[in-house]
């Protein structure tokens, strides 16, 4: 029973640790999206602060913009939507990732709970089965001991038997020697001459 009891632990102790081995190496896919989302959103942030620093330059007469001005921060301007739009395609992929981790780890944890259903109902199995044959050994021992009581019974009313034939014959035996004797007495007395 002990070992029984050793090898489920043993056994749950797996079920728990295997899935900390794979999380582990979710979790460092799932921070390395992270860094690469932030790396992105510092890269808009400097972006910006270029389209503001485009918006403030103003090379032409008087102190305006130019042409050049205008579309060197439509420029900016169309690659922090770029940048917008990689960042949210981004973001979608970690969502997604985020998403099949919950899925995994749900698929996982029923998977485990499935697991530790058919461990305990098997645990269950194996402990009626034990049980049956500790019951069968008892009803064997208690049969063997009616056997032996039997055979006791026996001997016993044998020993008994033979005690009272030995004796009815030993008693049968006195009767004939005394008729045998009261008889030779009886021919004695009537013998001639005496």
């Amino acid at each position: 029973m002990t070992k029984l009891r050793s090898y489920s632990l043993l056994l749950m102790g797996w079920i728990v640790l295997y899935p900390l081995c794979s999380w582990s190496q979710d979790s460092a896919a799932y921070e390395l999206q992270r860094q690469k989302i932030n790396e992105l959103l510092q890269q808009r942030s400097t972006k910006f602060g270029q389209y503001d620093e485009s918006l403030k330059q103003k090379t032409g007469i008087f102190g305006l913009q130019t042409k050049k001005d205008i579309r060197h921060s439509n420029e900016i301007l169309r690659q922090i939507a770029l940048s917008d739009n990689l960042i949210f395609q981004e973001i979608k992929t970690l969502l997604d990732y985020k998403n099949w981790q919950f899925e995994q780890a749900r698929h996982s944890s029923q998977e485990n709970q499935d697991r530790i259903l058919n461990y305990r109902k098997t645990i269950k199995e194996l402990q009626d089965v034990n049980q049956s044959l500790v019951d069968l050994l008892a009803a064997e021992r208690h049969a063997k001991a009616r056997t032996h009581w039997t055979y006791l019974l026996l001997i016993a009313l044998a020993a008994g038997a033979a005690f009272w034939f030995r004796y009815q014959l030993h008693r049968s035996k006195r009767k004939i020697i005394q008729n045998v004797s009261l008889s030779g007495e009886d021919e004695l007395k009537n013998l001639p001459g005496t």
